[in-house]
């Protein structure tokens, strides 16, 4: 960043701290001062290494409008859980499960074929994580089950 002898077009450079506790750092910034158009992420999870960009942070709260229903069902819990895990930057590229997508497709798996509804769903305890742990409750007919199945 200090160098004169190396040719490069204007550089704004902002660092930031406590990323890793939940992305404290990015959101206290104030980017009104800031006119770049294009961003370098340089992140590492060891001294002396940089890396160029990053897994990255997503961070969403949904909020959906619901639609309560008396239905003659029965639950059943569908968990996922005892994955290997990992953070989300560092081991993003291992071939570790997802317990949040390992529920998603058991989910669409068993909606395929009789009609459900979800209770409930949870999982998951850090932004920056790959989730070990993953638990859905869902509501189904046993006799809608049963004549698709007689």
């Amino acid at each position: 960043l200090d160098s004169d002898d190396i040719p490069h077009p204007p550089i704004e450079a902002v660092f930031t701290v406590d990323e890793e506790v939940g992305l404290l750092g990015a959101s206290a910034l104030d980017f009104s001062g800031l006119r770049a158009k294009k961003m370098i992420n340089l992140d590492s999870e060891e001294d002396g290494v940089c890396t160029v960009s990053c897994a990255g942070g997503v961070r969403a709260d949904m909020h959906r409008p619901v639609t309560y229903e008396a239905i003659d069902a029965v639950t059943a819990e569908i968990r996922v859980s005892g994955l290997k895990g990992g953070h989300s930057g560092a081991e993003i590229h291992m071939p570790r499960g997802n317990a949040h997508r390992i529920v998603g497709h058991i989910l669409a798996a068993v909606s395929a074929v009789a009609p459900i509804r979800i209770v409930s769903l949870a999982g998951g305890n850090m932004d920056n994580a790959i989730p070990r742990d993953c638990t859905a409750v869902i509501a189904y007919s046993p006799f809608i089950l049963k004549a698709q199945y007689a």
